[in-house]
């Protein structure tokens, strides 16, 4: 999956008729579960952890748990950071609503964002200098890099030469001559080395075959030389001329969607490196050329995030709180006593045999359902061997079975029984992570079910998704983060796909696209949604970063409708019959 934004992000699209709605919202009675662990830091003896719900702090290594958000006006905390110089020790905390800082271990939190345009906050490094000075540097989404060298008080923008924007991950190393380097990771765009405190930069991706950076790290070699490397979609690289060439090392890497990268000095000196999979923790005792698996005791395999406080390893998963290992992670306990959170990704109805309608709610710790409106929630997760679901649909095909899908981080499982026991469906996906799915039965004699995966394909199954295929040709984008089927009022149907790269149409059931972006002045697609123009025509709807945009000619043109918004990041969206 996208990591961070996460990064991370799914829509439910409800089609029927545009309505202005004014309602007063109540919170439902659940789904509750554990919290996902974005990020993890250690100041002294305090462990921290940036979770979906706010941060937490333990003073006792992990064996208790208390809230340490005070202060923060936004829960999503991507990024903690850790500066200890002349002016003391101050944690930094990057959130989807800026950046905070605790001068007090998290006690409380002030927020400081002043020319930091861009809100939401992917990465935070520290940069020390030989002056005894601290330079801030912060990655963001869509709005490139920002530095401050007055504790966050101010920020400047520090991204000439970044050619993408979206930025996932930082790592400094010292040049020997009391400078340093800057190495950005990003979403799509490789890596980029900055040796002027972030003033320019320049792309070092020579062989790095995969552009998704998610995290970096530096480590010496066995002659004692810097050896970097970095985690990616598609494996672990390494580089021992500064980032100038890369090469793959991942033998025995079983899941090559790294997140994290850590290291430890076994007790005989030997380095031993870690990485954060989808699929667990792997380590490697030559420098990174293998791996093997680790992990007794971990019952979570979604792993985000890796830290060491001292010579116990910390393990940050998505769905299960934290885990720490006291033996080099050889076994690991869950220590979650305190955080409880779940973050809901997804939502999906369908109608009971009794009539009623039952609500699915897809998380990080499975899935939810509820059969009174959201007032009580059971869990329904038989045979689902992974709990961060990203996306649901209930599709009806031509003979009338109803089945309920779910997307997760390593492939689609399907259910024809409500939930009640779920199975593997996804024999020819060749793409793990699976963001949205639409059906389409307008004049076609089998329904078609579509998903939409991370990985610049389309997957189209005419058995209810018993065999996927995937369509000949793909929009061309990275990530199709929504899909939406639209009847053209012939009996036949337009389907839309929402991209990273803006809304592709397609009007023979997958087979070819063409983009619709003319007016789209920002074309990262969150979410689509339709409904009656109340004339007879359809409107069509896109959620972006910079608010919702609406198209009344099928796609071909569109203009922003912003008013009203406080908050322009639209990530999902649902259209409600008028009366």
């Amino acid at each position: 999956m996208t990591r961070r934004s996460i990064s991370f992000i799914l829509a439910l699209l409800i089609c029927g008729a545009t309505q202005h709605v004014s309602a007063q919202w109540i919170q439902t009675g659940g789904p509750f579960g554990a919290t996902t662990i974005l990020s993890l830091a250690v100041n002294g003896t305090t462990v921290l952890e940036g979770t979906t719900a706010g941060v937490f702090r333990s003073t006792d290594n992990g064996a208790t748990w208390s809230s340490a958000s005070a202060g923060l006006t936004n829960m999503r905390v991507h990024a903690l950071a850790v500066s200890n110089d002349s002016r003391g020790s101050a944690v930094f905390a990057g959130t989807e609503g800026g950046v905070f800082v605790s001068f007090n271990n998290g006690g409380t939190w002030a927020q400081i964002d002043s020319g930091l345009t861009t809100l939401t906050v992917y990465t935070l490094s520290i940069r020390p200098s030989a002056s005894g000075s601290t330079t801030i540097v912060a990655g963001t989404a869509g709005g490139g890099i920002f530095l401050s060298t007055n504790y966050g008080t101010s920020w400047t923008p520090a991204d000439s030469g970044l050619t993408d924007l979206y930025v996932t991950s930082f790592l400094v190393t010292p040049t020997g001559a009391g400078g340093s380097n800057l190495f950005a990771g990003t979403e799509g765009g490789g890596i980029f080395l900055s040796s002027d405190n972030g003033l320019s930069w320049n792309p070092i991706d020579t062989n790095l075959t995969n552009m998704f950076v998610w995290s970096l790290f530096s480590f010496a070699n066995t002659n004692g030389a810097k050896t970097l490397a970095a985690g990616t979609s598609g494996g672990i690289f390494l580089s021992v001329d500064n980032g100038l060439t890369w090469v793959a090392s991942d033998s025995g890497l079983a899941d090559t969607s790294v997140w994290a990268l850590a290291s430890k000095q076994a007790s005989g000196g030997a380095l031993r490196l870690y990485a954060a999979t989808n699929s667990g923790i792997f380590s490697s005792s030559d420098y990174g050329m293998s791996w093997s698996p680790l992990g007794t005791g971990l019952s979570n395999q979604n792993v985000l995030s890796l830290v060491f406080n001292g010579s116990t390893m910390f393990a940050g998963t998505i769905g299960a709180g934290v885990f720490i290992s006291p033996d080099m992670g050889s076994t690991w306990n869950a220590v979650n006593a305190g955080p409880a959170n779940t973050y809901v990704w997804s939502l999906a109805t369908m109608q009971a045999t009794n009539g009623k309608t039952e609500l699915f709610a897809g998380t990080d710790a499975g899935i939810y359902r509820s059969t009174n409106g959201g007032d009580q929630w059971s869990s329904v997760n038989a045979g689902l061997s992974n709990p961060s679901v990203v996306s649901l649909a209930a599709i009806t095909n031509t003979s009338g079975v109803a089945t309920l899908f779910a997307g997760t981080s390593n492939g689609v499982y399907a259910s024809t029984d409500h939930g009640a026991s779920w199975s593997l469906a996804d024999s020819g996906l060749t793409r793990a992570t699976v963001w949205t799915f639409a059906g389409n039965s307008y004049g076609l004699p089998v329904t078609t079910i579509f998903a939409g995966t991370d990985g610049s394909n389309v997957f189209r199954s005419t058995d209810n998704g018993v065999n996927w295929y995937v369509t000949p040709t793909a929009p061309t984008n990275s990530y199709i983060r929504s899909l939406l089927v639209v009847p053209t009022g012939s009996g036949l149907a337009n389907l839309y796909a929402g991209t990273e790269g803006g809304v592709f149409l397609s009007s023979d059931n997958g087979s070819t696209w063409s983009q619709m972006n003319s007016g789209l002045i920002k074309t990262y697609i969150y979410c689509l949604a339709a409904g009656s123009n109340g004339v007879g025509g359809t409107n069509l709807f896109a959620g972006t970063p910079i608010g919702v945009f609406r198209s009344t000619d099928a796609g071909t043109s569109w203009v922003q409708l912003d008013s009203g918004f406080t908050s322009k990041y639209i990530y999902s969206m649902a259209v409600v019959p008028n009366g």
